[in-house]
């Protein structure tokens, strides 16, 4: 019983000893950063001879930042166009979102059609759609780029 009553006042010792050498919580707080400092240049005043020269101290004011450059203004861009191919003459359907599982907008767009091209390409499930505008019928619907053979011309009056 002796014995067991050494090892515990021994075994407390030693935590209390070893507690005052451990490094405390403060320790490994961040360290706050050093405040800015303020750049102060000397001014000189005029004197009288009789009496000494006056140091000032003046504030330098900070840099103001530069405005950005306005936008470019927009440009009227040409229309382009793109005409329906490799559908072995299926056609193609213009669709509501791109995408294959899409609503479809009833007719399908024949052959050899000619749509005007309205937004940039979008890549869904790993196929470029445009989105185009069927003049004609005044529909506008993305359609497969794989389907679009993109032409310089404007359509000519009286074709589809």
């Amino acid at each position: 019983m002796v014995l067991f009553g050494f090892v515990i006042v021994a075994t407390i010792s030693l935590v209390y000893l070893s507690a005052n050498r451990l490094p405390s919580i403060a320790d490994f707080r961040p360290k706050p950063a050093p405040s800015p400092t303020v750049r102060v240049e000397p001014t000189t005043l005029p004197t009288r001879a009789a009496t000494p020269a006056l140091t000032l101290a003046t504030p330098i004011p900070a840099p103001s930042p530069v405005a950005a450059p306005p936008p470019p203004s927009p440009t009227a861009e040409p229309a382009r166009y793109a005409r329906v191919v490799n559908t072995n003459g299926l056609g193609v359907f213009l669709r509501e979102e791109p995408g294959s599982q899409s609503q479809r907008i009833q007719p399908a767009v024949a052959e050899g059609a000619l749509l005007r091209l309205v937004g940039p390409e979008q890549t869904v499930q790993a196929q470029n759609w445009r989105l185009t505008e069927h003049e004609a019928r005044g529909v506008q619907g993305w359609v497969p780029a794989q389907y679009l053979l993109q032409v310089d011309a404007a359509p000519t009056p009286g074709r589809p």
